[in-house]
């Protein structure tokens, strides 16, 4: 399923990006490809992941562009099937369902290696729980590198946050509270530093900025389709929406109880999902 056609309208300068990255040594910070903005300093949040497109494109075209893409999106959905916990053919129907979806977002662009990141986070907030002393640098050292990577790292605080607002809401209402108010000021403070880490690329700082400059474009929505909100007529967007009341129904049903972290973050990710398209698969990752 990840195999497909690398066609995307960003990809053409990406790579060149890529090239002029290796014949230079240096990445590219600074816009040329553009009239009115030519010279003015580009904050190129996805510079390492545009040397591996150029990498993958340089060793064997079309196909190895292809082959990165597939392998990434294999790998995302493969980190996810590690934290199920149900039968194989539960699993693999799951799986197959929420990849359907999740494929809207497997393109030859630097954010498919966001969905790499936001598994590997999700599977790291599991260990950090049962094992906090040992897993707490690991996530400062995760967004460092996914700065460099592209600029979804928001993504993963967002994760994070989630999980945070679900432990202390657990706490308040006394609901299955697993975590210490101790605990829960360390994981503040570890996704706060998280964050921080992120600026350890040629941006610098300005990488913090990054999510709050692209939602203040106010043309992304009208002008953009993946920024759009889902069109519920086109029926791979309407399979999104079977899942979102397929989960609906698994929690009414379900004979556990259900943890308050997981819904907050099913309620994050599905109203990021519900506002631009290009959410699909973090909610599905997340799912």
């Amino acid at each position: 399923m990840a195999a497909r056609t690398p066609l995307d309208s960003d990809m053409w300068w990406h790579l060149r990006s890529g090239q002029e990255t290796l014949r230079s040594g240096i990445p590219v910070t600074v816009d040329t490809y553009s009239f009115t903005k030519n010279g003015d300093t580009w904050n190129n949040h996805s510079w390492l992941s545009q040397v591996l497109f150029y990498v993958s494109y340089s060793a064997a075209g079309y196909l190895g562009i292809s082959l990165l893409v597939a392998i990434l999106a294999v790998l995302s959905m493969y980190i996810v099937s590690r934290q199920m916990e149900g039968g194989a053919i539960t699993n693999t129907f799951l799986l197959i369902f929420g990849s359907f979806i999740a494929s809207v977002n497997w393109v030859p662009r630097p954010q498919i290696f966001s969905l790499v990141f936001l598994a590997i986070t999700a599977f790291a907030i599991q260990f950090y729980r049962t094992k906090p002393q040992y897993w707490r640098w690991f996530f400062p050292l995760l967004f460092a590198i996914w700065g460099n990577f592209h600029g979804g790292y928001p993504l993963g605080l967002i994760l994070i946050g989630c999980n945070i607002a679900g432990d202390v809401l657990s706490k308040l209402f006394e609901i299955n509270s697993e975590s210490s108010w101790k605990g829960i000021m360390q994981f503040s403070g570890i996704a706060v530093l998280s964050y921080l880490f992120t600026a350890i690329n040629p941006n610098g700082i300005e990488t913090w900025l990054l999510p709050f400059q692209t939602v203040g474009v106010k043309g992304l929505q009208n002008l953009i389709s993946e920024w759009a909100s889902p069109d519920f007529h086109e029926p791979l967007q309407l399979l999104f929406l079977f899942l979102f009341f397929f989960c609906i129904w698994v929690l009414v049903y379900s004979k556990r109880r259900v943890k308050l972290t997981d819904l907050v973050t099913l309620s994050g990710f599905g109203i990021l999902a519900f506002v631009a398209r290009r959410n699909f698969a973090p909610f599905v990752i997340v799912l």
